[in-house]
């Protein structure tokens, strides 16, 4: 009785050192320790062509992709390199016992809305504008008769003033109410895509609404990145964003030349790309109302 009693006390003995081995971080085998292995093994098996266009997480054992690859056999190859990396995983202080690469995609072709204008068709809206007047000249008689017309004030002249400033102030009005709409939610984006889910949508189609109301209101839509990849990679995903807002805007009724857009990829982020949160803030869509003569 004695003899199993003390063979009982060694083995929960064993188990306590081996449990206090794991959650000390400074101990081979231990949670940090694992995840430290993990991470390098991770890195290396990227190498440094992939390292500037792919990203990873870690979640326990399994490595979580995201990025965009140049094609399909440089996006099959990094996951390839990450499966096979230091062997099979194990319990705890393994490698990599899995890998999702659904966020990790192949770089969409160029949008053919975002070519460069035709400077011929740009010309030649300029000459229309500054083109002068064909209409003969008035005769003179007329120019004295709209003279003398013009030295009496018609009997509307108050009522119209009155009407032009009751104007003026619902306009002001709904430009208060347009910014407050955009200010009250954000449009966000899943890592390496452009397309806006329904609350991105619903959000718009009440921006839309409110513009019907506001002729002089004009947007600059602006697309955003967080700065996993490639530099390049992003200034182009920057910019189909935008062009997603711009294009949901004019599908819903506004015309498109109160619409600009532009994506300035990782350039601006509103907090640190350090963590998995603050790139999901820093992939964004920013909406500038510009009235009047701005």
């Amino acid at each position: 009785m004695k003899t199993a009693l003390k063979l009982l006390c060694g083995v929960m003995l064993v188990a306590l050192l081996g449990l206090a081995a794991i959650m000390n971080d400074a101990m081979p085998g231990s949670v940090a320790s694992a995840e430290t292995k993990l991470r390098t093994l991770t890195s290396d098996a990227l190498g440094v062509s992939a390292a500037q266009w792919a990203d990873y997480e870690i979640d326990g054992q399994k490595i979580i992709l995201s990025g965009e690859a140049s094609d399909p056999d440089a996006r099959q190859a990094v996951i390839q390199r990450i499966k096979s990396a230091g062997g099979r995983g194990g319990i705890i202080t393994g490698p990599v016992s899995s890998v999702d690469a659904s966020a990790l995609v192949v770089a969409a072709p160029l949008s053919e809305e975002l070519a460069e204008p035709d400077d011929s068709i740009a010309q030649s809206a300029l000459e229309e504008v500054t083109a002068p007047s064909q209409e003969p000249d008035a005769p003179e008689t007329e120019e004295i008769r709209v003279t003398e017309i013009a030295d009496t004030p018609p009997m509307e002249t108050r009522e119209e003033i009155d009407r032009s400033a009751l104007t003026a102030v619902a306009e002001n009005d709904c430009i208060k109410e347009l910014k407050s709409t955009i200010e009250a939610h954000s449009i966000d984006f899943a890592s390496a895509r452009a397309e806006l889910d329904n609350q991105a949508r619903a959000h718009l189609s009440g921006i839309a609404m409110i513009m019907k109301n506001c002729p002089s209101a004009r947007l600059n839509i602006t697309g955003h990145t967080d700065a996993s990849g490639n530099a390049a990679r992003n200034l182009q995903l920057s910019g189909y964003r935008a062009d997603a807002v711009r294009t949901y805007l004019t599908s819903v009724g506004i015309s498109a030349s109160r619409l600009s857009a532009q994506g300035v990829g990782s350039r601006s982020p509103l907090v640190s790309n350090e963590t998995p949160r603050g790139r999901a803030q820093n992939r964004r869509i920013e909406i500038e109302v510009i009235t009047g003569g701005e």
